[in-house]
Formats: structure tokens, sequence, C-alpha cells
């Protein structure tokens, strides 16, 4: 079956929001970890993070976003963490061997 990340992103909002209302319910934070394109194709970058959790419309739904994917996915850091930070819920760090400047 081939992909479509429009259609797929979109199935996967839909049913965010209905999760969604039931962790408000019951005081859980969701947090959705942006991964690499060797990992997944729907949330590889902060930005489609950001999108993905804005359309969810939900304070219990947050980013996990770790380095060891921004390494591979973002030019800098920076920009991706500051465009995100206020959706960020963790930001766990990982040395890696490849060099990426702030």
């Amino acid at each position: 079956m081939p992909r479509n990340k429009k259609e797929d992103v979109e199935r996967a909002i839909k049913n965010m929001r209905r999760l969604s209302k039931i962790t408000e319910e019951n005081d859980v934070t969701l947090g959705m970890e942006v991964l690499n394109c060797y990992e997944t194709y729907m949330m590889n970058t902060c930005s489609e993070a950001i999108d993905f959790v804005k359309a969810v419309h939900s304070s219990q739904v947050n980013i996990m976003l770790g380095t060891f994917h921004m390494n591979i996915e973002e030019n800098k850091y920076n920009s991706g963490y500051t465009a995100s930070r206020s959706k960020i819920g963790a930001f766990p760090y990982w040395r890696t061997k490849y060099v990426s400047s702030w």
C-alpha cells in the first residue's frame, strides 16, 4: 500500500484528538517524538511536530525532541529547539559522533 503522508498525518491528528480527550480527563501527557527519516516518514522535523501538536489542540499533547534525531534531520539544533520550545515536554540529549553547530 503506497504511503500518503498528508492523509496519514490527518488521520493521526484526528485519532490523537480523540485520545487527548481521555488524557485530559486522566491528567496524562502524551509526548510525540520526532524521529529521523530512517525510522518514520510522518514527523521528522521540529516544524512538522509543531504543526502536528498545534493541530491536535490539546494541552496534554507535547513534543519529545531528541538530539539524536535532530542531528540527522535539522541543519542547526537551535532553530528547531527555539521554534518548538513552548511545546517541548521532553528533551533527551544523546552524545553523537557527529558534529553539529548550535
